[in-house]
């Protein structure tokens, strides 16, 4: 028999640092850099792929052909103030800048014949004419601030977005575009210095690191990546240019810095593709800046971590764990993405992954608008993966990220086989956090049994002051349990403790205590939670034992989406039918070894979009109640049908 133990985190050599001088000092011509091949000077490269990855943008713009751009209204604006409605500014913004880009795709996939070249000058016209470009909870909006002010700025995640898609349209485009009138790149200029280079230059934010107090989040890698794609495009003011450079890398390395050993996001894995993704898309462009045929740092292991994140939060297919503000089903998992940096880091596992992820993808409608200059080396990219055999995919036993404190467990390494079992530690201060300090997510044969919500669609509540009112942020609507009404509290303080992981032959062990993650009303002197993975007797097993300074009465919480039926101190869930032709899990959960009280299953009508996208209609969750006492034990067997 083999056992480790992991307490500890690894450690790595010293962080990469992004040297700003050096990177000023060997820029290339702007027409040495092609992160993709250049519509007029390699056409045949674009006109190969129209009628395979390049096909749904053209079939797209055919069938758009009349598209009207819609306003964007000063009501609009105001509903975020009015009402916290960030829906009704976001949908405009969006459907905007997701017809441009496809229109512009279309062009260049078509041999700009100029069949598209006046719904892409539309497109641009409309978005350089919008009186600002960053969102209105970006800007600060509220009931008495309704509408920006004018000559404020602000360069947030969607204008630095909307500056790199101008950027690289006037460079696959520009000629045609000059060729039509000149005033129409000379407008995108003008408005992309007001909005991106200027903005930040003029005013600059938390996101660079100005506090060293600070926690970088996705917001600085995010912007960081596409306000380069301005400054490398648009940017002739060299003393503006290298000032901006130097911004740039040391927001990027204070990120750097900030990063986990073990690579994990504690955003969860949604915003992985704005976080890790993004800095990797950061230092893609500057390699391309100075000549590299490939990302720079790509030796270096903390990288090589930050891009296995979703592999380790990954279950089947679409289906991922979705700690944090996620969603379980990521349709938009940037596969394409994922291989260009495993092919830079030479991973075989990560590759495997990223084709996965592509292939599923190929077959969806483009969801949203994206980051352009991604978007327009996905059909590359995507084209190269169909000219080979499928890779085998597969997923490793056991995943501990010890400094984000997040474990899965699997059954077998074939994926959607068997048991897929996650748990978190951490705090209750994370980015995007939810009070889920011990969270377990139980998946069997890739169906949910055992879930986490995630998020509903973001509203002003979500990133205010009342952010613990909405009830999937509370940890009584997670796999936890409640002393009363005493739960588990936001901030720093509130984390767990105590961690170990343990890798037994046929057996994974992840034992956490989640005292000091509770209101001090529930006088908690230990929680200790115990999860186990016994693959040779194919269960799994939760074990918590608990210990209070006075007498306390524990509810279990459970999530589902199974039908929960109640047989003394055994559940059975049997399953029904979920979006996207999937199913939830069929099990059985007994308590054995416990005083169980009360056993009551509520429903829970779901009624956001986003959360009936991931769940279907209705969850349950299931009030396992014990006795009041000073102590208490819940061990629960988990077992498939």
């Amino acid at each position: 028999m083999s056992t480790h133990a992991t307490a500890v985190s690894s450690t790595l050599p010293p962080r990469p640092q992004l040297d700003a001088q050096w990177i000023i000092d060997h820029l290339v011509d702007r027409d040495q850099f092609c992160p993709c091949p250049h519509p007029s000077r390699d056409p045949k490269a674009w006109v190969a792929i129209a009628q395979t990855t390049g096909k749904c943008y053209i079939d797209w713009a055919d069938e758009n052909l009349d598209y009207e751009y819609p306003p964007i209204k000063a009501s609009q604006l105001m509903a975020y103030g009015r009402t916290t409605s960030r829906v009704a500014m976001e949908k405009p913004y969006f459907d905007r800048r997701f017809a441009l880009q496809n229109f512009v795709m279309a062009e260049c996939l078509t041999g700009l014949t100029g069949k598209y070249m006046d719904q892409i000058i539309d497109g641009i016209w409309a978005i350089c004419e919008e009186t600002y470009w960053c969102f209105p909870p970006h800007m600060g909006a509220s009931a008495e601030n309704l509408l920006p002010d004018l000559d404020d700025p602000i360069l947030d995640l969607f204008a630095g977005q909307t500056g790199q898609q101008m950027a690289w349209i006037v460079w696959l485009i520009g000629d045609q575009l000059d060729a039509v009138s000149p005033e129409i790149v000379k407008q995108i200029k003008r408005k992309t210095r007001f909005f991106v280079l200027d903005a930040i230059l003029n005013h600059p934010r938390h996101w660079l690191g100005l506090d060293a107090s600070h926690i970088m989040n996705n917001w600085t890698p995010w912007i960081c990546s596409t306000w380069l794609s301005a400054v490398w495009m648009f940017e002739d003011d060299v003393a503006k240019r290298d000032k901006a450079i130097e911004w740039i890398c040391k927001a990027l390395n204070i990120f750097i810095s900030q990063q986990p050993d073990d690579g994990g996001c504690d955003e969860g894995v949604m915003y992985w593709g704005q976080a890790g993704a993004a800095l990797y898309e950061s230092l893609d462009h500057l390699g391309g800046m100075v000549g590299q045929d490939k990302a720079l740092f790509m030796d270096h292991p903390l990288i090589a971590n930050l891009a296995h994140y979703p592999q380790v939060m990954h279950v089947k297919d679409s289906e991922f764990v979705c700690f944090a503000d996620g969603r379980a089903i990521a349709k938009s998992m940037p596969g394409y993405w994922i291989s260009k940096w495993a092919e830079a880091l030479g991973d075989e596992s990560m590759l495997a992954f990223g084709d996965h992820q592509s292939r599923m993808q190929m077959a969806l409608p483009r969801p949203h608008h994206t980051n352009f200059y991604r978007l327009i080396q996905r059909p590359f990219l995507e084209a190269k993966l169909l000219d080979q055999e499928p890779l085998k995919l597969t997923g490793k036993l056991d995943e501990y990220l010890p400094d984000i404190e997040v474990v899965t467990m699997r059954s077998t390494e074939e994926l959607g086989q068997g048991w897929h079992v996650s748990a978190k530690g951490g705090h209750n201060a994370e980015s995007h956090n939810h009070n889920d300090i011990g969270q377990i997510v139980v998946y069997h044969d890739g169906h949910p049994l055992l879930i986490d919500l995630g998020v509903e669609t973001y509203s002003g509540k979500t990133f205010s002051a009342q952010r613990y009112d909405i009830f999937t942020m509370q940890s009584q609507w997670h796999n936890l349990p409640s002393f009363g009404d005493a739960v588990q509290l936001p901030g720093r303080a509130y984390a767990a403790k105590s961690l170990k992981h343990q890798v037994n032959d046929g057996c994974t062990t992840f034992t956490l205590d989640i005292a000091d993650a509770y209101d001090p009303k529930a006088a908690l002197q230990s929680y200790l939670r115990q999860v186990t993975l016994d693959r040779d007797a194919d269960r799994v097993t939760v074990l918590d034992q608990w210990q209070c300074s006075e007498s306390q009465t524990m509810t279990l919480s459970l999530i589902s989406l199974s039908q929960v039926k109640i047989e003394g101190q055994k559940l059975t869930l049997t399953p029904v039918n979920l979006p996207d032709d999937r199913t939830s899990a069929a099990a059985t959960i007994t308590f054995k070894n416990s005083m169980v009280q009360e056993i009551q299953v509520e429903e829970k009508e779901l009624t956001d979009p986003i959360m009936q996208a991931s769940w279907g209609n209705m969850a349950y969750r299931t009030l396992v109640t014990f006795p009041a006492a000073t102590c208490g034990k819940c061990q629960m067997i988990i077992e498939h049908l």
